[in-house]
């Protein structure tokens, strides 16, 4: 049953079928918060374990660099991805204003880092001027010089994302009383990203999917966030932000991208729904936000609406077959999608999970639930049996309606944690295949974690503070300003030992390695196949995995596949030829442990 045929159930009692709701929910309740309790360690030791130089899947990173995957094939993202390294963290952020400094080590390595980088001319950089703050990725190793080989770049939104991040690290060291080491060690590198955005915010970027140059809505709420969090931070402690005049500015372009309740990118030849509006709405996020319609928070008509959209654009994908309409479903980058045949992406999954328990909070908050016209399309998914309205905390349908969105989240959830192909590992890919739901691309990636844990901490109500969202404004007539600035070197970067904490990993490395199996031998094409023991060979019950003939010639036979294994599996494995059964005897496969390629 929908969690959005609950919300019609709240409205008229339907007699019968809504007595089962309850008892259905609290299964899928049940189911969510194991599946959290057994992946909140794994994912945390993922994040941990991909951080140099003591992540045990990353040798040979440099101190305090975020590497996006610990493998270097099937794809290579064996390098600092900016936006990715900026939202991790974020994460460790929320944990430090909550009193948990287990994390503070990797954050002060990570300040350090950022340091350098900002130093590094690259691709995207202007003159000397801005010092390519836009470059999306770097190389790893200890020179950390950055990437040149062509990657789509600039990309306007991590310089936001990385100030939104050390700025709620600069509140905390405020808090632990160290507010001179603050305004030294923090404060350059944060006055850094927001001067770049107070001079570039009105350039286009490389899209969020590194795809086509445009104004995204998700770069423009980073920005005006980053913004206007650093006026509000400037104003209470002291330093001076020029560029985040232009915050007002930013904002009122951000509602151009709203057209009714949907929120259009546009872009060839795409139809201008696209996962980034939900991934801005999470990003701008504030507890303490007022149920007004000038931003664009989680819980308003606009972007509840627009969630409603986007999911049903990725209905038809064969991995959503058997959900009803209005049930949660893998959802995706943008309904045209290609990359990988279109995947649905777990971090848009989680991501789709993330709004709603942010909007429950939301509720909780301000203790009164708006229904507008436009968020109708949201809560009857399509059945509009009611009218809009208002309704208290005291009004039953307040709790119903609250009751069921959090169980349509965690409808989210459960579509990652009860996929048919989960590792039991609990290994998360960058996403799962449209028409099975396999587990496809690159594992281990480190904004899915990310993903993950921003959810859970989503649903146990552990938010970020408020970052001044009440304060924002925006001017009746948009024009586009931009504000050139003076960008300095963050020189100071020794932190006072009474804010470094360094977390003792206590689990394992769950990392790939990317196997190869050779067959040789005159067969027709598409017959010969590996078949093993373990899901990625197919578990002796189906094809395994279907060698490939793209190095085949007269003299040197030669068929192959390579195969993701986590790193210590054994494995027994043999080849098949499709219509003739076996073709040898068992063999063994031994993976080899984290951060030794195997072949």
């Amino acid at each position: 049953m929908s969690a959005s045929v609950l919300l019609v159930f709240a409205q008229h009692e339907v007699s019968g079928a809504a007595s089962h709701a309850p008892q259905w929910a609290n299964l899928q309740r049940s189911a969510v918060d194991s599946y959290i309790e057994r992946e909140t360690p794994i994912a945390w030791n993922a994040l941990l374990n991909n951080i140099g130089p003591c992540g045990d899947c990353v040798t040979g990173a440099a101190c305090g660099i975020v590497v996006a995957r610990p493998c270097k094939s099937d794809p290579d993202y064996f390098y600092q991805w900016q936006r990715d390294a900026a939202l991790q963290g974020q994460i460790p952020s929320i944990r430090l204003h909550r009193g948990q400094q287990e994390f503070s080590h990797e954050i002060q390595q990570h300040s350090q880092a950022q340091a350098i980088l900002q130093l590094i001319w690259n691709p995207s950089g202007d003159n000397g001027e801005a010092w390519g703050l836009g470059e999306p990725r770097f190389m790893v190793d200890g020179f950390i010089h950055s990437w040149f080989q062509g990657w789509g770049s600039p990309q306007r939104d991590g310089p936001a994302l990385s100030a939104i991040a050390f700025i709620q690290t600069h509140s905390w060291l405020k808090d632990m009383g160290q507010a001179p080491h603050a305004k030294l060690i923090i404060w350059p590198i944060v006055k850094n990203d927001l001067t770049y955005h107070g001079q570039y915010w009105n350039n286009s970027g490389q899209d969020l999917w590194e795809e086509v140059l445009q104004t995204t809505f998700f770069q423009i709420a980073e920005q005006h966030s980053a913004l206007l969090e650093g006026a509000n931070f400037a104003f209470l402690s002291g330093p001076q932000c020029i560029s985040c005049d232009q915050a007002p500015q930013v904002l009122c372009f951000q509602g151009r991208f709203w057209k009714g309740h949907q929120c259009y990118n546009s872009g060839r030849p795409r139809s201008g729904l696209d996962f980034n509006c939900e991934l801005g709405s999470i990003q701008m996020f504030d507890p303490k936000a007022e149920c007004d319609q000038i931003q664009f928070q989680p819980h308003r008509d606009s972007a509840l609406a627009n969630h409603k959209v986007v999911q049903d654009s990725f209905r038809y994908h064969g991995c959503n077959n058997g959900h009803q309409w209005g049930d949660a479903v893998a959802v995706g980058s943008y309904p045209e999608f290609v990359y990988y045949n279109g995947m649905p992406w777990y971090l848009a999954i989680q991501a789709a999970a993330e709004q709603l328990y942010d909007a429950v909070y939301q509720w909780q908050d301000v203790e009164w639930i708006h229904m507008g016209i436009q968020s109708l399309v949201f809560f009857h998914a399509d059945v509009l049996t009611s009218a809009a309205g208002q309704y208290t905390r005291s009004h039953t349908t307040y709790q119903n309606i609250h009751d069921a969105v959090k169980t349509y989240a965690d409808g989210f959830v459960s579509v990652v944690s009860c996929a048919k192909y989960h590792p039991r590992n609990g290994t998360l890919h960058e996403g799962e295949h449209r028409n099975d739901g396999k587990p496809d691309s690159a594992s281990h990636l480190h904004w899915r974690y990310a993903a993950l844990l921003c959810a859970i901490h989503s649903r146990a109500t552990q938010v970020p503070a408020s970052w001044g969202e009440a304060c924002a404004t925006s001017p009746g007539v948009c024009t586009a300003i931009e504000q050139s600035g003076h960008y300095s070197t963050a020189h100071n970067q020794s932190w006072p030992s009474a804010c470094s904490q360094q977390h003792h990993r206590q689990t394992p490395c769950h990392c790939q390695h990317p196997v190869a199996y050779h067959f040789n031998g005159i067969q027709q094409y598409g017959e010969i196949y590996v078949l093993g023991t373990i899901p990625a060979l197919g578990n002796w019950r189906d094809w395994g995995c279907h060698l490939r003939a793209d190095k085949y010639t007269n003299s040197d036979q030669i068929w192959y596949s390579i195969v993701q294994l986590p790193a210590g599996e054994r494995a027994v494995y043999k080849y098949i030829r499709k219509w003739e059964g076996r073709v040898d005897p068992n063999r063994l496969t031994q993976v080899q442990d984290c951060g030794q390629d195997h072949w």
